[in-house]
């Protein structure tokens, strides 16, 4: 399997982050659910692989995972360590399957748009794995 990690930072509404970007209008977001979904799915045309799907929106995780029987999310709730304040055991458990899944992967994409973070936490489990690392800006 492969990796496709975004990090969103409040641009979809999710609000996981302290107010970091406001919130796209609603033709805004589609298109760039739209430009984000398009790139994973070049991603998975190419490499046949399954996809891990790491994101702090579960606006496009949901998005996602209802296009394709490929992509798979681990569950639980999507929580950022740093600015989540308090965070449960469960909470804390999916961030460390994601970080462990992540340096298990084969091939590790970060993908970001406008407005979007150009993330390390895909970055340094591949490097801890020793997996290839591309980011792409879209």
């Amino acid at each position: 399997y492969m990796v496709v990690h975004m990090r969103f930072l409040n641009l979809l509404g999710d609000k996981v982050e302290t107010d970091i970007n406001p919130e796209l209008s609603a033709e805004d977001k589609q298109e760039l659910m739209i430009q984000c979904y398009g790139k994973m799915e070049e991603l998975m045309r190419k490499s046949g692989l399954r996809v891990m799907l790491a994101s702090d929106s579960m606006t496009f995780i949901h998005y996602a995972v209802n296009r394709s029987p490929r992509i798979y999310v681990v569950p639980g709730r999507v929580k950022h360590i740093d600015t989540a304040g308090t965070t449960s055991d469960d909470d804390n458990l999916k961030m460390f399957v994601d970080y462990h899944l992540i340096a298990s992967a084969e091939k590790v994409y970060n993908i970001v748009g406008k407005g979007m973070w150009p993330s390390a936490f895909s970055e340094y489990p591949a490097m801890v794995g020793n997996e290839s690392f591309e980011r792409i800006f879209i």
